[in-house]
């Protein structure tokens, strides 16, 4: 279980754990990206099943953009954005090496 802290988004607390949005909504009933502030949650599989996707890296190439290169891998915006610690979208540079999941 984790306790959400202010400034937590279901995308950070999917990186830190190793597993996806998704996996996060589904454990937790959850049918937004909502969370509050002291609510529980639960962070690995009920089942006891693989914690999450692994990581691989993706080196942009031209006409790539984050929405399409997060799609290909399966993620979300909020996801790779996270993941990559990128604080300017609208700078991706052709040969910039991205953490991604593998599929």
């Amino acid at each position: 279980m984790y306790t959400v802290k202010s400034g937590d988004t279901l995308s950070h607390i999917a990186i830190k754990f190793d597993v996806t949005v998704s996996q996060l909504k589904d454990w937790n009933n959850l049918s937004s990206d909502t969370i509050y502030v002291g609510q529980q949650l639960i962070v690995k599989s009920p089942s006891g099943g693989s914690s999450g996707p692994k990581t691989t890296t993706y080196t942009v190439k031209s006409g790539d953009n984050l929405s399409s290169i997060a799609q290909r891998f399966g993620m979300t915006l909020s996801e790779i954005i996270a993941l990559n610690n990128i604080s300017d979208p609208d700078k991706l540079q052709i040969g910039q090496v991205l953490k991604v999941h593998d599929n």
